[in-house]
């Protein structure tokens, strides 16, 4: 455990000095021979010196569901927060070129729920 803290700080302060990013690395120190043990049990006589916890593949497991789980959810926060606003202004744009008064007609369809395949009106 000693080795593992000392390792986990050093990868995490070398991180910190070269990239001098402030969000901090998560370093887990795995341990699959002592995980295993505990998956195919072992005699009370010859118990691993570590738990399930200890051998971090647990929180390994939850850091990478997590992380993957997060990504959908990072896609369509981009989009909102840049892409959406971008095409909107771009209509916006082309509304007030184009001197059309038919920017109710463009708002209907830009906030219009329908999936875009089952459209059939064109600008």
């Amino acid at each position: 455990m000693i080795r593992n803290e000392y390792v986990t700080e050093t990868l995490q302060n070398k991180y910190r000095t070269t990239t001098r990013d402030v969000t901090p690395l998560p370093v887990f120190c795995v341990s699959t021979l002592v995980y295993e043990s505990h998956r195919a049990g072992f005699k009370k006589s010859s118990v691993p010196v570590l738990s399930v916890a200890d051998t971090q593949i647990p929180a390994l497991r939850h850091y990478l569901r997590r992380a993957t789980g997060e990504r959908p959810f990072n896609i369509v926060t981009f989009h909102y927060e840049n892409t959406l606003p971008s095409i909107i202004s771009s209509f916006e744009m082309w509304c007030c070129k184009a001197h059309l008064n038919g920017s109710e007609r463009l708002e209907a369809i830009v906030t219009d729920l329908k999936p875009v395949s089952t459209r059939n009106t064109m600008l």
